[in-house]
């Protein structure tokens, strides 16, 4: 235990250890199906990112990010080009895409998520609604929180 660590601190410190486990699992399946779909890791990331881990049919909102910067720009073009995204500018700000995955980047996105989506199904197998319930929100608000 660390100096001056109260209890909360250490539960704390536990979710975030989880949290960052879970992140890295998600990021090792993305990375593998990559390869699969013949995209490289970081722009089966991006899709994903943009996507979301939803399959088509599973009524997620289609999701726009913007790309200013030249790495993200690149992605953007590249998977424009394979048929996954669409790009457009932005009115407002120069030099910044308004990147939307396609019907076929959404379903890109779902089979590299396929597995992963599939092991947390299979681990919330068991757990009512309420607890399920409380676990989003809760993870929820752990992402706002971390913007």
């Amino acid at each position: 235990m660390r100096r001056n660590e109260n209890s909360f601190e250490r539960y704390s410190r536990r979710v975030g250890t989880v949290l960052l486990g879970i992140a890295d699992k998600a990021v090792g399946s993305s990375t593998d199906g990559a390869g699969r779909e013949g995209l490289r890791p970081q722009q089966a990331r991006f899709l994903i990112r943009l996507a979301g881990v939803e399959p088509p049919n599973g009524g997620h909102p289609r999701q726009e990010g913007k790309a200013g910067a030249a790495a993200p720009r690149r992605l953007a073009k590249r998977l424009a080009r394979r048929g996954l995204v669409e790009t457009a500018r932005d009115g407002r700000r120069r030099g910044v895409l308004i990147v939307t995955p396609t019907e076929a980047g959404v379903e890109a996105a779902a089979r590299l998520t396929r597995d992963y989506v599939r092991d947390v199904t299979r681990a919330l197998t068991g757990t009512s609604d309420k607890e399920r319930e409380a676990l989003l929100t809760l993870l929820l608000l752990i992402d706002e929180t971390l913007d």
